[in-house]
């Protein structure tokens, strides 16, 4: 599932040019895509005969749909350029909890650093493992 924020620069009725390509690299994979806006995010997903097992969003809308996404489902986050900034780690079986208003996130390499809720990275992927933070700080292993 795509949750697209409307970029209010484009013109009426059509789509950032970052939104097309990624709609297009799903399409090319054989992905089937469900892509809504904003608004629109909470009402379609108890439509859904099953949750989405993959959310990609953008990080201006990041914290919000991160906080209201099915806790079963990974959750990617795009830039404007359509870069993919990080997926959210995954633990427990959901994504990490936000803890000191902090949560892990991976690169493509698995290497493991921090974003705030609002989907800022604060700390680069660097690390092999990293623990919550708590009292201000984290520990961390095997740094690049």
């Amino acid at each position: 599932m795509l949750v697209m924020p409307q970029d209010i620069q484009a013109p009426k009725g059509r789509l950032i040019l970052p939104q097309v390509q990624t709609i297009r690299e799903l399409l090319d994979k054989k992905c089937l895509v469900m892509s809504v806006t904003t608004d629109k995010f909470l009402t379609v997903l108890p439509l859904l005969a099953r949750a989405p097992k993959l959310i990609i969003t953008d990080s201006q809308v990041f914290g919000y749909v991160y906080e209201n996404k099915p806790k079963d489902a990974r959750i990617i986050c795009i830039n404007d350029a359509g870069k993919e900034l990080f997926y959210v780690f995954k633990y427990d079986n959901g994504p990490d909890y936000i803890q000191e208003g902090l949560f892990r996130i991976m690169d493509e390499d698995g290497l493991v650093g921090f974003a705030d809720s609002l989907g800022n990275v604060i700390i680069e992927p660097q690390f092999k493992f990293a623990y919550p933070f708590k009292g201000g700080k984290t520990s961390a292993q095997g740094k690049r």
